[in-house]
């Protein structure tokens, strides 16, 4: 998703989970990018396929910082619909 972008002048990157770490920290990582459209930005290059990238609420996280994986996107659900899936799993 485009919002995993954190542009800084000509270059961009995302925030990677870096989940070897206990508990899991954020990581900042630059990416080449491709093609876009609305919403949606290829990764050319920064990224391995299974690489856990925060895509919501990256301007509330810091690299370094640590953080619990609250859902993961399969693409098929709202944030909200994951959300509320995550707290009636865990009975929140």
């Amino acid at each position: 998703p485009e919002e995993a972008l954190l542009p800084l002048g000509s270059k961009n990157f995302v925030l990677l989970v870096d989940q070897t770490s206990s508990p899991a920290i954020t990581e900042k990582r630059e990416v080449e990018i491709g093609s876009r459209r609305p919403g949606e930005v290829e990764i050319r290059k920064g990224l391995s396929p299974g690489d856990f990238v925060v895509i919501h609420g990256t301007l509330k996280v810091r690299p370094g910082q640590p953080v619990k994986i609250l859902a993961v996107d399969s693409g098929n659900e709202s944030l909200e619909q994951m959300l509320r899936r995550q707290n009636k799993d865990t009975g929140q």
